[in-house]
């Protein structure tokens, strides 16, 4: 694997990490189903999570070597 092929991949683990961070972050703050302004209740939060999931999926995946 190249230098390039590293830096490509640890950029990846930080913005998972700072998306992670963000939706934990408004899901506290906004509550995650009950509420007006609830994270669950809009559509780009939900495609937002589900990204995030995807992206700890693939991280899991890799470390098990799958």
């Amino acid at each position: 694997m190249t230098s390039f092929n590293h830096v490509i991949d640890w950029a990846g683990y930080i913005f998972g990490i700072v998306f992670m961070v963000e939706s934990a972050v408004k899901i506290i703050a906004f509550g995650a189903f009950s509420g007006k302004k609830a994270y669950f209740t809009e559509g780009w939060n939900v495609l937002d999570f589900s990204i995030v999931v995807v992206g700890i999926v693939e991280f899991i995946l890799e470390q098990v070597d799958v």
